[in-house]
């Protein structure tokens, strides 16, 4: 697997870990770190450096966040086929709706103006 495409879905698989710590009561990397029994880097170098998660890290993150699904869970979020408990949206995404969104507004605004032609 390429080292870009590893990152992204390193970035993918950090979306779903945000989404669901906290409804496991974790609060960072760090303590989820902790409660699994791995280094932090190892966790923060999936999306970092893009490293390829292990089995055996997942096995032992999704154990510590008590996901029912286990580690396919996560596996399933690392693979952009897990969202969440909620749509995952990346930052691109949401600059792309707010530009949508911003250019909207200013459409209408214009148009409800006499003589604008578009």
């Amino acid at each position: 697997m390429e080292n870009d495409e590893a990152k992204v879905r390193g970035a993918a698989l950090r979306g779903y870990l945000l989404l669901v710590m906290p409804s496991c009561g974790v609060r960072s990397f760090a303590e989820l770190a902790r409660r699994a029994s791995v280094r932090e880097n190892t966790i923060v170098e999936w999306w970092s450096k893009g490293k390829v998660p292990s089995n055996d890290s997942l096995g032992k993150v999704a154990r510590a966040l008590g996901l029912a699904g286990g580690a396919s869970d996560l596996i399933e979020a690392y693979e952009g086929r897990r969202a969440g408990p909620g749509r995952f949206v990346t930052d691109a995404d949401l600059e792309t709706l707010l530009a949508r969104v911003a250019e909207t507004a200013v459409r209408r605004v214009l148009e409800e103006r006499e003589g604008f032609d578009g």
